[in-house]
């Protein structure tokens, strides 16, 4: 049986911002291009804690937006209201939503915890 691959993710993090983390990190090692290619079936030789399986469940919907093929689109969610964005590049300097005074954070693809 191969060793299980187990992702970090910082804990301080949106929840969204995680799942999107994660998802990107399974992404990759399963060489798919976006989420819903794993036809709801996570690769056999990846553990999720149950706080991470739980982000990936919520935000599922929201995970079919991420691609990872080529430039990497992953969510940016801002801090203050929580109004999120794909971006395959830098986050935005500014919150999208009106009157809100945030900046937006870009998610990270989560580590293999060693």
């Amino acid at each position: 049986m191969p060793a299980q691959t187990v992702f970090e993710t910082d804990p301080d993090e949106h929840p969204l911002l995680q799942a999107s983390s994660i998802a990107v990190a399974i992404i990759k090692k399963a060489r798919l291009e976006k989420w819903e290619d794993l036809n709801g079936q996570l690769p056999t030789d990846v553990e999720l804690t149950p706080e991470q399986f739980e982000m990936i469940r919520k935000y599922e919907r929201e995970l079919l937006w991420i691609r990872a093929n080529g430039a990497t689109a992953i969510h940016c969610v801002c801090q203050v209201c929580g109004a999120w964005t794909l971006t395959t590049g830098t986050a935005n300097t500014k919150c999208i939503t009106f009157g809100c005074d945030g900046r937006p954070v870009k998610a990270k693809t989560a580590k293999r915890k060693k």
